[in-house]
């Protein structure tokens, strides 16, 4: 292929490169997957060592695990900014070996240069040096933060781990002052990320640095975007069409015809088969749908800066037997576990009929009642749910109100703290209902109110809340749990870290709960009886360690059909949530599945 000149921003409107159909890419998998099982392994084994590095700064700073509570310890320490750096790096090295790494590998497929994985590797390396720009940093950040919101065009494997957290997300949702301009930063973010999709591919392909890459990026968007949209939308909708057929193929017809079958092993050994082919087709397809959109990246930028039309020779015939053999192989094994998982005693243990998982009614009732109020925690009790959860802060003359905000004017209309205010004008404002439209206002409960009404009732989860959060609030709930002879039926939780050490410590006898949506080492080995875990941090790995640990682990604020689904289905022990009528309709339907369903559940909800 000639040498690709560089662009001139002044050149005519052109339309240039004939469309690749997906059958054309699909012929290069078998190259593609040997690839970037190489640049996976390398990737895994650098992030490996990076962590394990991270881990013994971790231990070397005195502390068990980072959480949340050590944030500002990143910034004042040296072994945080070391962490922050070598985060930086791990970073810097998904980046470039799930973009940079990828360009060349398709590049390298579509005009059959045959150079070798070690070639590439090195290649990827050297574009470091491309990278050592200013404007990189911008680059970084918006793949690995911005990207994910935003959807961007180039999928990159990192990216789809971050998320905005739903107690976070829901927050925003729900106030208008927040969601307008965080919406609007979203799609301000997409069309930036628009014109410099292809900042990489003249990185990488033209040999320019980052900033320079940047800039022809967006001059030649700019040019061609109209076309831009037509042939990558083109390119996503036939995949999408691909996928949506798949899934017909391999799932829905052979999981409705699974419902006419009545003897249970063969229900039990299809339903088996059917759940795992679809869970191994769709990681695969994942596998390869970032090199396929790659690709066509790769195409589109050609023709737009090359004066040909560029010579793709993708190989005609490449599935090799080695392929196949690994197909036969994989069919192979799921073979084997349906017929071993169809088993009474396997099938019990690998797809339980019963979800033995806790709902914890979140800020006393959910969305069932104004919140942290006596109304809700009523409406948690009279649904039969497990616990309620409540915030306590302390007033100015010393006493506990119920209340979660630092400022009492979303639900009070009373722009102060609670620590402004005595208890007795505390008890003088209303807590309006924001859940439902046609509720009443009612007034705030104190501390002793919310134990008096869920003694013997109810599991009571108390998080320490707020500015007053202190050892004096840990002294004095558990005088007041303990005056009532409740130790067995609360549990104390807190974002603080120090305060559930503390009441560990002094009070061993309570129940402890910590609650985490951040961290970086053991965080199962912290002091406490319980982890109550953000939903992206509580995955499989620390629910396991927690539990051998002896802990349970709650998930929190869980609101969504699917997530409430998946977290009842999987080992976790409990769920914190405002949605509690649906919960209840969930963790009911769960309960009385039939065999088929259960397979399919287990094996499409519990993911993580």
């Amino acid at each position: 292929m000639k040498k690709n000149k560089v662009i001139n921003p002044d050149l005519v409107d052109r339309v240039v490169g004939k469309d690749i159909s997906l059958s054309r890419y699909y012929q290069a998998i078998p190259s593609i997957l040997l690839f970037q099982i190489v640049t996976k392994l390398i990737l895994s084994l650098s992030v490996g060592f990076l962590s394990y590095i991270i881990e013994l700064i971790v231990a070397d700073s005195g502390v068990i695990a980072l959480t949340n509570m050590d944030l500002p310890y990143l910034f004042r320490s040296w072994q945080g900014i070391c962490v922050l750096l070598l985060g930086l790096i791990v970073v810097t090295l998904y980046t470039i070996f799930d973009i940079n790494a990828m360009i060349l590998i398709s590049d390298n497929v579509l005009h059959r240069k045959k150079q070798s994985i070690w070639t590439i590797v090195k290649k990827t390396f050297s574009s470091l040096k491309l990278m050592m720009h200013p404007s990189c940093l911008l680059i970084l950040l918006y793949v690995v933060l911005i990207a994910p919101l935003t959807f961007s065009l180039v999928g990159v494997e990192l990216t789809e781990s971050f998320y905005i957290p739903d107690f976070i997300q829901s927050v925003i949702d729900k106030n208008a002052y927040m969601s307008i301009p965080y919406y609007t930063f979203l799609i301000a973010m997409g069309v930036a990320g628009f014109f410099y999709v292809l900042s990489f591919q003249f990185m990488i392909l033209r040999q320019v640095n980052i900033a320079q890459a940047m800039k022809l990026s967006r001059l030649t968007m700019k040019k061609y975007w109209r076309n831009f949209i037509k042939r990558y939308g083109l390119f996503f909708l036939k995949w999408v069409l691909f996928v949506t057929v798949v899934i017909i193929l391999l799932f829905v017809i052979p999981s409705a015809l699974l419902t006419h079958v009545k003897d249970n092993s063969s229900t039990r050994f299809w339903a088996i088969f059917v759940g795992s082919q679809i869970n191994l087709v769709m990681e695969f397809l994942k596998l390869i749908f970032t090199p396929f959109q790659i690709m066509e990246l790769n195409r589109i930028y050609e023709s737009y800066t090359s004066e040909d039309e560029g010579d793709y020779v993708l190989p005609e015939r490449s599935w090799h037997l080695p392929f196949w053999i690994v197909v036969a192989v994989a069919y192979g094994i799921i073979f084997l576990g349906s017929y071993i998982g169809q088993q009474d005693e396997v099938f019990d243990y690998l797809f339980p009929q019963k979800t033995p998982s806790d709902i914890v009614a979140h800020r006393a009732g959910g969305s069932m009642a104004n919140e942290n109020t006596i109304l809700g925690l009523e409406a948690a009790i009279k649904k039969g749910v497990y616990g309620a959860e409540i915030d306590i802060q302390r007033t100015k003359d010393g006493q506990y109100i119920v209340y979660h905000d630092d400022y009492l004017d979303r639900l009070c209309d009373v722009d102060k703290m609670p620590s402004e205010l005595t208890m007795a004008e505390c008890k003088k404002l209303r807590v309006k209902d924001t859940f439902n439209l046609d509720g009443k206002s009612t007034e705030l409960a104190t501390f002793e109110e919310m134990l008096d009404g869920s003694k013997d009732r109810i599991h009571l989860f108390i998080e320490l809340k707020g500015a007053t959060a202190d050892s004096q609030m840990v002294e004095d709930a558990y005088q007041m749990i303990k005056e009532r002879d409740m130790i067995d039926q609360v549990t104390v939780i807190s974002l603080k870290y120090n305060l559930i050490e503390e009441m560990e410590t002094k009070h061993p006898e309570i129940r402890t709960g910590y609650l985490c949506f951040i961290s970086l080492g053991d965080v199962a080995n912290l002091k406490c009886d319980d982890l109550l875990l953000e939903d992206e941090m509580a995955t499989s790995s620390v629910i396991s360690a927690a539990h051998e640990h002896n802990k349970k682990v709650y998930i929190w604020t869980v609101n969504t059909e699917d997530t409430l689904k998946s977290r009842m289905i999987d080992e976790s022990d409990g769920v914190i949530t405002d949605e509690v009528r649906q919960a209840l309709a969930i963790y009911k339907q769960l309960n009385k599945r039939d065999d088929l369903n259960r397979v399919l559940d287990t094996m499409l909800f519990d993911l993580k």
